[in-house]
């Protein structure tokens, strides 16, 4: 039988014991870019990248135009909500999918695509998204972890229905956004449209909607001018739309013309609360060239106009809509999870919102964790129901006092966003490197080499090493 000798940490051969900490370095380095490797892979850096402009498009959008956050937040519900019930159910974490937070986006988008005008339901979906889902964020400590795309999807689904409420209600230019979406189109696809600026419309446009000089690159520069000024509710000058009528009595083949053109083949985009079809859309704004106005094509719309205040009666749409919503969830929670799929979920191993808030809150043992899970399993899930209950009451008690103050509103963005943020820096810059050092010792133990190391370690600082006695492997 062949053996192999591991040198005593005794041996009088210095030479023997060099070769074997070489060899033993030489383990442990591989055995080390081994794990780097594997927890370090090149899809990291992509999601790293991707979670960066993640974050960078949410702040220049509320920047540049909150009028599209609604929009936007429409294209994320129908991309990311389909994703995640794609990847909960191939992970058993479909009963996720029955937690409150996704029903708040539901009603959310349901509002802004059937019913964006009516007040009373603004109030209660305000409450919702601005109350109980935005600060599940801060109770469960959402992290946004740039890195990861469940991660970054987590927080997303909790703050831009707030985010696309608060937008909606205070800074919206319109509150119509499948009718904001339907003009942009029109300045995309349209070869005519009165977003043209008055300094170069004598050559952007010819009589009666005729072609426009220029080429290809020209018309689809304007075309995107013309999305973008409707976006930000840059909108036509009333007194542009007179000048445009005299122009075009005097056949003048001008921009006048061709504004006025595009009006009497259907083009219909929101004007300045001067006419009436602006005023039909609720828009405010002042025309940009003062009191001159017929020098500009331009007005800068203000937000439509000063939010209402809640419709009457109050306590009905801010307290009494929104918490009956939260109690039929609630009811439906229980009946799906705990009392028609409990085998299910047992035998099949399936994860649930309440087991994972319970391992988090074992590991934590705070007071509150002994008082909720103590006792019996009918007094645990009373316990979770009502200590849930007060948080979505004292939630939508913050949710109330947004909805009346744009300072309180605006101050709670920036806590929604600046609170998930930091929670991602701390697992990035503490949790992170602690988990991938307990990987890369749990791989050097199973391959022999952190005994070895510690074999060649001194106990204490006199540089003593610990005795350890020759031994025959096979």
């Amino acid at each position: 039988m062949n053996q192999r000798y591991i040198i005593n940490a005794r041996s009088n051969s210095s030479e023997d014991v060099s070769i074997q900490r070489d060899s033993d370095d030489l383990i442990v380095e591989k055995l080390v870019n081994q794990v780097a490797k594997e927890l370090n892979s090149g899809n990291d850096a992509l999601h790293f990248t991707a979670g960066i402009i993640a974050l960078c498009l949410v702040v220049s959008l509320v920047a540049y135009s909150p009028t599209l956050c609604p929009l936007v937040y429409l294209g994320f519900a129908a991309l990311c909500l389909p994703y995640r019930v794609v990847s909960f159910a191939s992970r058993k974490w479909t009963f996720f999918l029955v937690d409150f937070c996704y029903f708040g986006n539901l009603a959310c988008c349901a509002f802004l695509l059937f019913r964006p005008e009516d007040r009373r339901l603004e109030a209660a979906v305000y409450a919702l998204c601005e109350g109980p889902l935005a600060a599940a964020l801060i109770a469960w400590q959402c992290a946004w972890l740039l890195g990861s795309p469940d991660h970054v999807i987590s927080v997303l689904i909790h703050l831009l229905p707030g985010l696309a409420m608060y937008c909606h209600r205070f800074l919206a230019v319109s509150r119509q956004p499948f009718r904001l979406a339907t003009h942009i189109g029109q300045a995309l696809l349209r070869n005519i449209d009165p977003w043209v600026g008055a300094a170069e419309a004598g050559a952007a446009a010819m009589a009666n909607g005729g072609p426009q000089p220029g080429g290809l690159a020209a018309r689809l520069s304007r075309r995107l001018a013309a999305a973008a000024a409707i976006s930000r509710g840059r909108v036509p000058c009333p007194a542009f739309a007179a000048a445009a009528a005299a122009a075009t009595a005097a056949a003048t083949p001008t921009a006048l013309d061709a504004a006025a053109a595009a009006g009497r083949n259907g083009v219909s985009y929101p004007v300045c609360t001067a006419s009436a079809a602006g005023a039909s859309l609720g828009l405010t704004g002042a025309c940009l060239a003062g009191v001159d106005a017929a020098a500009s094509v331009e007005c800068y719309t203000a937000p439509a106009g000063s939010p209402p205040p809640c419709p009457s009666p109050a306590w009905l749409w801010l307290g009494a809509a929104p918490v009956a919503f939260y109690l039929a969830w609630q009811l439906l929670y229980f009946l799906v999870v705990q009392v028609a799929c409990r085998r299910m979920i047992l035998a099949g191993g399936y994860d649930t919102s309440y087991r994972a808030l319970a391992r988090r809150a074992q590991r934590a043992n705070s007071p509150l964790n002994r008082l909720v899970r103590s006792g019996s399993v009918a007094r645990r899930l009373l316990m979770y129901g009502l200590l849930q209950l007060l948080f979505t009451l004292a939630a939508q008690g913050l949710a109330v006092v947004t909805y009346h103050s744009f300072a309180a509103a605006t101050a709670w963005q920036i806590v929604k966003l600046l609170v998930p943020l930091y929670l991602g820096a701390c697992h990035q810059c503490l949790r992170l490197p602690a988990q991938q050092l307990r990987a890369a010792a749990a791989k050097l133990a199973a391959a022999g080499a952190l005994a070895r190391v510690l074999e060649a370690t001194p106990l204490e600082g006199n540089g003593r090493r610990p005795v350890v006695q020759a031994r025959a492997e096979s």
